[in-house]
């Protein structure tokens, strides 16, 4: 079984941890939900993935959909490689700003 948590760790700081794929991103996505309420300004540190498919990539393109709603901006930190690799073959990577 996979695992993945997201932690806030300031104001509008957030820590994600774990593996991104299809059995966990679900759960972020909630999770988030609730820790992002009534942010200014996300800021998302990804160091602490350390596995993510394209359910990884369709979470932070969730986020910033979520975020753009709310006009809130988002920052992606420490974007693994896979996971730049995923998205700039999906052609989202200047979309996120993590190209």
């Amino acid at each position: 079984m996979t695992k993945a948590v997201i932690a806030k760790t300031g104001d509008s700081r957030f820590s994600i941890e774990g593996e991104l794929n299809v059995q966990t991103v679900g759960g972020l996505l909630i999770e988030s939900s609730v820790l992002f309420a009534g942010a200014k300004l996300l800021e998302l540190d990804l160091t602490g993935v350390y596995r993510s498919d394209s359910a990884g990539v369709a979470l932070l393109v969730e986020w910033l959909i979520d975020a753009s709603h709310k006009d809130v901006p988002v920052r992606f930190k420490n974007v693994s490689d896979q996971m730049l690799a995923i998205a700039r073959i999906s052609d989202v990577d200047t979309v996120l700003g993590i190209n």
